[in-house]
């Protein structure tokens, strides 16, 4: 049990510093990098799930993938978000968006699965996904 905390503790950090690195990127006008950077932002917080689950801990499973899929929409629906950003956020919600209907029909209704769900459905507006055409 010890052994498992230490790695989940380590895994919430390297979600954190992954966050850190993505928010930080549109915003220092960085447009390399940007598939690979929400790729990790993306893996960290699924390894987190993961460990997640293995504890049993099924409010925080489902708290950090709502998270996960929150920030990627925060991406796609932000229009000052550089297209590179953006393409790539798109491209990673769907593996977030995945991992929520999988986990709603494994374990049943959660808020955050809901509230993420919502979200994901309000943010993706004609206007926004227009610019990519």
């Amino acid at each position: 049990m010890a052994d498992s905390q230490g790695e989940i503790s380590l895994a919430f950090r390297r979600c954190h510093m992954a966050w850190q690195t993505a928010h930080h990127g549109p915003s220092a006008h960085r447009t390399s990098g940007a598939e690979e950077c929400l790729a990790n932002l993306v893996n960290q917080h699924l390894q987190l799930a993961d460990l997640l689950y293995a504890e049993g801990d099924m409010d925080q499973v489902a708290e950090t993938l709502a998270d996960i899929h929150q920030k990627l929409l925060l991406f796609i629906a932000d229009a000052t978000t550089d297209r590179d950003w953006s393409q790539a956020a798109l491209w990673h919600v769907r593996i977030t968006h995945r991992a929520l209907l999988v986990h709603l029909s494994e374990n049943g209704w959660h808020p955050a699965i809901e509230r993420a769900l919502r979200a994901g459905c309000l943010s993706i507006q004609l206007p926004t996904a227009a610019r990519w055409h």
